[in-house]
C-alpha cells in the first residue's frame, strides 16, 4: 500500500525537517499509525470477506451458557427456574454430542464427526460446571426445604448429563480409531451399532418432551423401551459369540466396547429418569412461602 506513495512520503518526511535519525524516527512513526489507522477501519470488512469467501464446513460452538448471566438474580426464586432452563439446554447439548459421536462409524468425513462431538462434550463440562457455580451461590442465602431439594436434583441431574457425554466421547473414539487404523466396522456391524442407537435415541427424545420433569406416560414408554433395548443387546451378544465359536478365534473386541457404552448410556438415561420423577414430585408440592 505504501509504495505507490514513496515518493510523496519521504518528500513529507523531508518537509517536516529535523537531522536524519529524527527523520528515520518520524518515518517509523508515521507509517505505523497511518498503516494501523487503516487496519483498524478494514479489519472487519476484510473478515466479513474472508467468511464470506471460505466459510468453513464445521459448526460454530461458544462456550457460554443459554439462561445463566454472570450476576444471578437475588431473589432465589428468580433463580431456580434460570438452571432449571440450563439443565434443559445442557441436556440438548449431550443430545447433540451423541448425535455427533454416532455419526462418526458412517460419516463421509468421520473425523469432522469426531472433532464436534468432542467440542460438544467439552461444551457440556463447562455448562455443568457453571450450573454448580449457580447453586453454591444460592447455597448461601437461606433456602426453605423444598427450594434445597429442587436445587440438589437438577445439580445431581447435571452431574449424570455430564456422565453420561463422557460416554458419547468414548462412543466417538471408539469409532475414529477404527478410520485411523484403517480397520472400519463391517457394514453389517454399522448397522446393528445404529439399530440399539436408535432405540436408546428415542429415550433419549421421550424423556426431552418434558424434561426435567417427567410424566407417568415419560415413564412407561422408558420402562417399555429398556427392555426393548436390552433384548437387541441380548440378542447382540449372542450372536457374536456364536460368530466367535465358528470361526475359532477371539473375535473383535472394540464392537463389544460399543455395545458397552451403549449399554451404560442408557443406564444414565434411566438413572436421569429417577431423577425427574423426584424433581416432579417437588413440583406436585405445594409452592413455597414468600
Amino acid at each position: 500500500m505504501i509504495l505507490p506513495l514513496l515518493t510523496p512520503f519521504v518528500s513529507t518526511i523531508a518537509w517536516i525537517g529535523g537531522t536524519e535519525a529524527q527523520q528515520v524516527a518520524n518515518a517509523h512513526l508515521i507509517f505505523n499509525v497511518v498503516t494501523s489507522a487503516i487496519f483498524i477501519l478494514a479489519v472487519h470488512p476484510f473478515g466479513r470477506f474472508v467468511t464470506r469467501a471460505l466459510p468453513g464446513e464445521e459448526e460454530e460452538i461458544l462456550f457460554r451458557t443459554a439462561s445463566l448471566p454472570s450476576r444471578l438474580p437475588d431473589d432465589v426464586n428468580q433463580v431456580i427456574p434460570l438452571i432449571e432452563e440450563e439443565v434443559t439446554h445442557l441436556y440438548e447439548i449431550t443430545d447433540q454430542a451423541f448425535d455427533a459421536a454416532i455419526a462418526v462409524f458412517s460419516a463421509k468425513s468421520p473425523q469432522r464427526a469426531y472433532h464436534k462431538a468432542g467440542k460438544l462434550e467439552l461444551l457440556n463440562d463447562y455448562i455443568d460446571e457453571e450450573i454448580e457455580k449457580a447453586t453454591f451461590t444460592i447455597s448461601k442465602k437461606a433456602l426453605t426445604e423444598r427450594q434445597a431439594k429442587k436445587t440438589v436434583l437438577l445439580v445431581r441431574i447435571s452431574n449424570e448429563l455430564e456422565r453420561l457425554a463422557d460416554l458419547s466421547r468414548d462412543l466417538a473414539k471408539v469409532g475414529r480409531n477404527a478410520h485411523r487404523t484403517g480397520h472400519a466396522f463391517p457394514k453389517g456391524q454399522v448397522e446393528s451399532i445404529w439399530g440399539i442407537y436408535r432405540i436408546f435415541d428415542a429415550n433419549m427424545q421421550a424423556l426431552a418432551a418434558t424434561f426435567p420433569q417427567s410424566t407417568p406416560e415419560t415413564i412407561r414408554s422408558l420402562r417399555a423401551r429398556d427392555i426393548e433395548l436390552q433384548r437387541a443387546l441380548n440378542l447382540e451378544y449372542s450372536l457374536y459369540l456364536k460368530r466367535i465359536a465358528a470361526l475359532n478365534e477371539s473375535g473383535d473386541s472394540r464392537y463389544l466396547e460399543i455395545l458397552s457404552i451403549l449399554e451404560a448410556a442408557n443406564g444414565k438415561i434411566r438413572d436421569i429418569r429417577k431423577l425427574t420423577e423426584e424433581y416432579s414430585a417437588l413440583h406436585e408440592m405445594m409452592p413455597d412461602a414468600p
